[in-house]
């Protein structure tokens, strides 16, 4: 809340995706409460006063098969104001050979030269 104070309870839905299985009893919430009896829409309800934030947190696994964009979007209702819909993308990207960070090395094997040396100009006069 980065106005003034907010006459009344505050109301938030998240929408789980259907990419993602929501972990029940992981819901949490900085203030307020919280509900997951109608999961996978999660529900968060509190008061806000002036300047105060709250988070929200909750656990997914990724269902099998998932890949590309997943979108959580969530809604926040509060007296007297407009809804305000919020959405958070989270990339999936699947296993293969095309995806894996060429540069990434577990500890012990590591090359012993560089492969492509980065060399930074500036620093290099």
């Amino acid at each position: 809340n980065n106005g003034g104070p907010i006459d009344g309870t505050v109301q938030a839905e998240i929408s789980v995706p259907n990419a993602l299985t929501y972990l029940p009893q992981s819901l949490q919430a900085t203030a307020g409460a919280v509900s997951d009896a109608a999961a996978p829409l999660l529900r968060w309800q509190g008061v806000l006063g002036a300047g105060q934030a709250v988070t929200v947190t909750y656990q997914t696994t990724l269902n099998s098969g998932a890949s590309g964009v997943v979108t959580t979007v969530a809604q926040i209702n509060a007296p007297n104001l407009s809804t305000l819909t919020r959405s958070a993308a989270l990339v999936v990207r699947t296993s293969g050979g095309d995806v894996a960070d060429p540069d990434f090395f577990l500890p012990g094997t590591q090359p012993a030269q560089m492969i492509d040396p980065i060399v930074d100009p500036t620093s290099c006069q």
